[in-house]
């Protein structure tokens, strides 16, 4: 065989390997049907399953994207719509309740074929990573509480910090709220509102227009109904039952400027036997924004150590 042959065999090889190589880190996503609603979810990377939950609650994972991708370098990361949230379906507003969110979890492992899962979970997605480590503690591995809601309503602020806005964002603010019927607003309207309500429990306000819910009238309006069915649920909460139970490690990560306070992730740190409590300073509700490096630090080395 001619030498320049072999060298174009070569170079065709290494194409090819290439080529390979980056469809195996496309992101694949697609639905699981769970009863008569469809479940959207997406993953990228390999290693032990990370599934995240996103806040709200309604949101959608849309907003934590760009803030979480280092954990493919490592894990098997599976972002998941909740049932009404982003993408998946919202299907009957009677079937949105805690405990069905927590099914959905577990019939997304179930789909996927996964004998275990570790959780990250952020704000209302915190409580529902909670219950799931209660509910199915041999399917759980460790799970990450990044600015976790309160554990029981009790514990839910009081009011908003307005002294967060500036004059202009405090005036619209009103202004729009005034009208009622909020979600019948506009997209960009509805992501000034919450741009502000992050403002206020931020401990950096300014990076608060970095957290991007990719609302549509459509998620718009899902949102909204989320919200409305679980409202009963939010009004009268407490998932601190059997929490001294769960065996699974547990890494809370709270916002010293967190407007949730710091009695209640106090308080989940004491019932967990084996957590381990970090307290960012001049951080808010959104670690993962406002303390990037000290945040990507401590959920990989902490899930280096205790994913299974």
């Amino acid at each position: 065989m001619k030498p320049w042959i072999l060298l174009i065999l070569i170079a065709g090889l290494v194409v090819l390997s290439l080529f390979f190589s980056c469809l195996a880190k496309q992101p694949k996503e697609g639905f699981i049907e769970h009863g008569d609603i469809s479940l959207f979810f997406k993953e990228a990377g390999k290693g032990l399953p990370v599934v995240v939950l996103h806040g709200g609650p309604g949101f959608g994972f849309h907003y934590l994207e760009p803030y979480l991708s280092f954990l493919t370098q490592k894990f098997r990361l599976i972002y998941f719509d909740q049932r009404g949230c982003g993408d998946s379906q919202l299907g009957e507003s009677s079937e949105i309740t805690f405990n069905s969110l927590v099914d959905d979890i577990e019939a997304l492992r179930k789909e996927l074929k996964l004998e275990r899962i570790n959780i990250l979970g952020h704000s209302f997605g915190a409580l529902l990573a909670l219950e799931y480590a209660k509910r199915y503690p041999d399917h759980c591995g460790a799970l990450v509480l990044v600015g976790a809601a309160p554990i029981k309503s009790s514990y839910l602020p009081a009011k908003n910090d307005f002294t967060r806005l500036s004059f202009e964002e405090q005036t619209r603010f009103k202004e729009i709220m005034k009208r009622g019927n909020v979600e019948i607003e506009d997209p960009e309207t509805v992501s000034f509102i919450f741009t502000c309500l992050f403002k206020m429990s931020m401990g950096d306000g300014e990076k608060a227009t970095g957290i991007d819910l990719g609302l549509d009238k459509g998620r718009i309006r899902k949102m909204f109904t989320v919200m409305s069915q679980l409202y009963p649920f939010m009004e009268s909460y407490d998932i601190t039952e059997h929490l001294e139970s769960l065996r699974c490690p547990v890494l809370i990560i709270h916002g010293e400027k967190d407007s949730v306070g710091v009695t209640s992730p106090m308080t989940l740190h004491d019932l967990i036997p084996n957590s381990i409590f970090i307290v960012y300073n001049e951080a808010g509700h959104f670690p993962f924004v406002e303390k990037r490096y000290d945040f990507v630090q401590d959920v990989m080395r902490f899930f280096t150590m205790y994913a299974k």
